[in-house]
């Protein structure tokens, strides 16, 4: 059955986009869509290493704030065998590995849409992690266990007493 490619682009920082967007580079997500599902790559979840880290959702529904779509191609295919090509995947994008930088949802969609249609995404895609792998410091970046992460303390002010970082 044959099925469109397309590449889905979020904001992952929007505000700070309006200003990176003018400069060539932005903070972006990225997941290909085939079909009725949308294929990336992301960090840790709950303590496990080695774990897989393609997940598949809705195409669209990554965040509120998708930026664009492009399309990749055609490709004919049954899930049978997208399940195979997947496989051949799960072993280089392994959840524990994930790095902001160095390995990213960015870096899952390039090698992914170049093996299934030879297409190569554009390079502002990624351009803001290529940047930062020149200044790259190993473990500096890397992604912890995100059921960790507290939120309602990342989004709330600074105390009055807290220093303000610049």
């Amino acid at each position: 059955m044959t099925k469109i490619v397309s590449i889905n682009i979020y904001e992952l920082h929007p505000k700070a986009n309006r200003f990176l967007d003018k400069i060539g580079i932005g903070l972006y997500h990225s997941g290909v869509v085939i079909g009725d599902r949308e294929w990336a790559f992301g960090p840790i979840i709950n303590n496990q290493t080695n774990v897989n880290g393609i997940y598949s959702i809705c195409p669209g529904l990554f965040n509120e704030f998708h930026k664009t779509t492009l399309i990749v191609g055609q490709i004919d295919i049954n899930d049978f065998d997208l399940a195979c090509i997947m496989n051949k995947f799960r072993h280089k994008f392994l959840s524990s590995e994930y790095d902001q930088i160095l390995n990213n949802c960015n870096d899952f969609t390039k090698v992914f849409c170049k093996e299934i249609c030879n297409y190569d995404i554009p390079n502002w895609i990624n351009r803001t992690a290529k940047i930062g792998s020149l200044f790259y410091c190993p473990g500096c970046c890397k992604t912890t266990d995100i059921s960790d992460i507290n939120y309602n303390n990342l989004l709330s002010e600074s105390p009055p007493n807290s220093p303000v970082i610049l």
